[in-house]
């Protein structure tokens, strides 16, 4: 079963989320499920401790960097957590064995690091399912 972890700003939990779903329901792992942290706990930056955010951003470095796809999905509100998770997801000591991003993949240069990027979510998605053995 191949891990994916998606990727996206908390503040647009209803455009990620879906996603998961869907992607549980294909058969994929999801690495880290961090939409159902922040149902449960909310935002990481509202009455967590230092070590609770801390714990919650080692978890989020860990699958993004050993995954063996992360998806990006390009958000269109300003996020600081999804960029950093990319970055982790295509640095030199990354795992990851596929990077995709979709939506503005022109919203930073670094988007360009990715191995695959889709003008839409959807179609990013259909891939990913398309290509779940590579």
């Amino acid at each position: 079963m191949r891990s994916i972890y998606v990727a996206g700003a908390s503040g647009e939990i209803e455009v990620v989320e879906p996603y998961v779903k869907r992607l549980k329901e294909a058969g994929f792992l999801i690495a880290h499920d961090w939409c159902a942290v922040v149902r449960r706990v909310g935002s990481a930056n509202a009455g967590m401790t230092r070590a609770e955010r801390a714990h919650h951003a080692r978890t989020d470095r860990e699958v993004a960097q050993d995954c063996d796809v992360f998806w990006l999905l390009v958000p269109k509100r300003v996020s600081v957590g999804c960029w950093v998770e990319f970055g982790y997801a295509t640095s030199s000591g990354s795992n990851a064995k596929r990077v995709v991003v979709s939506a503005d993949d022109e919203r930073s240069i670094f988007t360009a690091l990715a191995d695959e990027s889709f003008e839409t979510h959807e179609s990013a998605f259909r891939y990913i399912v398309a290509t779940r053995d590579l």
